[in-house]
């Protein structure tokens, strides 16, 4: 994956990628502002960490899973996409930018993921809808560049991983219902497009936002003669709780 970094950043500091990093962090940021901890990473998407910018979590790093290219900058991990170098409940929060499509294993970097997570550490998912106006344009498109070389994976084949690495999926939505053009006055034009599809078809956008929350008790079982009728039930993760994260430091 030498050059796909390289590749990627490219893609995001022009159109389509620019319109639609203006919407993904806009979404983003309305979420990340509710989360307090130490450490935030971000693996894909842009390496300027544009997408985490606006997260009061002062320690953010990017993950480049770019082994033989050379940074610079303190922000950036170097990482096996086969092993991440982060301990088990090291990570706050973990945002993963449309990653998916171009890793080996999918599943198997985000069960990685869920142990570098916190015991209420949550995970972003950012990626490309195979089922929207993008996952055409990359079936059809004579251009394989990024991102059109990739696996667009539908939403629910990534809700299902997720669930089945152990995450709690609160959010699942998309966004930019628009089809990728690169020509920034025709995209203003195409703006009824979004409240169409918002409202017609909301599963249907060229990206999707998935917010996972970890559900792990930290609670040591004891045992106890009361019937587990008698006996509220700690340490489960519910909807409510998960979404009410606890502005803390962990």
């Amino acid at each position: 994956m030498e050059d796909f970094f390289v590749t990627m950043d490219y893609w995001y500091q022009r159109n389509p990628g620019l319109l639609l990093l203006e919407q993904e962090r806009e979404v983003l940021s309305a979420l990340l502002s509710q989360k307090l901890g130490d450490v935030i990473i971000q693996c894909g998407g842009p390496s300027d960490l544009q997408l985490i910018a606006d997260s009061p979590i002062p320690h953010q790093f990017y993950c480049a899973l770019d082994t033989l290219r050379t940074y610079v900058s303190q922000d950036v991990i170097v990482a096996d996409q086969t092993a991440l170098p982060f301990l088990p409940g090291s990570v706050d929060v973990a945002v993963v930018a449309h990653l998916l499509s171009f890793v080996k294993q999918p599943f198997d970097f985000l069960q990685q993921l869920y142990t570098s997570l916190t015991p209420d550490g949550q995970l972003y998912v950012l990626g490309f809808n195979s089922r929207s106006l993008w996952g055409v344009t990359s079936l059809l498109s004579a251009d394989k560049g990024y991102p059109w070389c990739g696996h667009f994976y539908p939403l629910s084949r990534v809700v299902s991983w997720l669930r089945t690495c152990g995450f709690h999926v609160v959010i699942q939505k998309t966004v930019c219902y628009r089809p990728p053009v690169g020509d920034a006055d025709l995209w203003k034009k195409l703006l009824f497009i979004e409240a169409l599809g918002r409202m017609c078809c909301p599963s249907l956008g060229g990206a999707y936002l998935i917010l996972a929350q970890k559900c792990e008790s930290t609670l040591t079982p004891m045992r106890s003669s009361w019937t587990s009728s008698e006996v509220p039930i700690s340490g489960v993760c519910t909807e409510a709780s998960a979404i009410h994260v606890p502005h803390e430091h962990h």
